[in-house]
C-alpha cells in the first residue's frame, strides 16, 4: 500500500495515519504493551486517556453530566445511552423484526432469545437457546465451557469431577480443595487463591 508523504503507516497491518502519535498508540495493540498503570489496583492500560477514565472508578469522580437531569457519568458511551431515556432514540433496529433498542447488547440479547435457533445441552440433552447453554452447563454441569467436542479436552477435578476447558482454570478450583493461598498481601498478611482477589483487596489499602 502506498502512502502520502503526510501519512504514516503501520509495518504490522498497513493501516495509515495522520498524526504519528496516533500510530504508536495503534502500534501498542500489536504489541500488546500497556504502559500505564493504576496505582490502586495495578491493572494496565494501552492509552493514557483510559488510565484517566479508569482512575474516576476509584476517585467517585463522574465528570460527564447530563444536560436534561441531575446525573452525571464516567464513560461517554453510559451518557450517550442515558440521554436516549430522555429522547426516546432506538438506534438499533433488530433485522428480524420492527423492534428497536437503546443499546446494541439489547438487541443482541433479543435477537439471540427471541429469533435465533435453540440448541441441546450436550450433557443432559435438554434445549435452550443458544446462548443460555453455556450458563445451564456452568451451573448445572459445573463445566466452564461454551461447546464440548471429542478434539477439545476438558480438565476434571478429580476430588469433585468439576470439568474446565482451560488448565490453568482447573489449578485455581483446585485451590478450594487444598486451601493453598500463593497470593500475599505485601501490605499486611493476608493471602488470596487468586491475583484478581489480591488487586481488589489492594484497593481497600489506597483507600485508607
Amino acid at each position: 500500500m502506498n502512502c502520502a508523504e503526510d501519512e504514516h503507516q503501520c509495518q504490522q497491518c498497513d493501516r495509515l495515519f495522520k498524526n504519528l502519535g496516533d500510530l504508536k498508540r495503534h502500534i501498542l495493540i500489536h504489541t500488546g504493551e500497556k504502559l500505564f498503570q493504576c496505582s490502586v489496583c495495578l491493572r494496565r492500560f494501552r492509552i493514557k486517556s483510559s488510565l484517566t477514565r479508569h482512575s474516576h472508578l476509584h476517585s467517585g469522580i463522574k465528570p460527564l453530566k447530563c444536560n436534561l437531569c441531575e446525573k452525571s457519568f464516567v464513560h461517554r458511551q453510559a451518557l450517550t445511552i442515558h440521554v436516549r431515556s430522555h429522547t426516546g432514540e432506538k438506534p438499533y433496529q433488530c433485522p428480524h423484526c420492527e423492534k428497536a433498542f437503546k443499546e446494541q447488547r439489547t438487541l443482541n440479547y433479543y435477537i439471540c432469545t427471541v429469533h435465533e435457533s435453540r440448541r441441546r445441552c450436550d450433557i443432559c440433552k435438554k434445549e435452550f437457546v443458544w446462548c443460555n447453554v453455556r450458563r445451564h452447563m456452568k451451573l448445572t454441569h459445573g463445566i466452564d465451557s461454551f461447546d464440548i467436542r471429542s478434539d477439545v479436552p476438558v480438565y476434571q477435578c478429580s476430588l469433585c469431577r468439576k470439568s474446565f476447558r482451560s488448565p490453568n482454570r482447573l489449578v485455581v478450583h483446585g485451590r478450594r480443595h487444598t486451601g493453598e493461598k500463593p497470593h500475599n498481601c505485601l501490605k499486611c498478611d493476608k493471602t488470596f487463591r487468586r491475583m484478581r482477589r489480591l488487586k481488589r483487596h489492594l484497593f481497600t489499602h489506597y483507600m485508607r
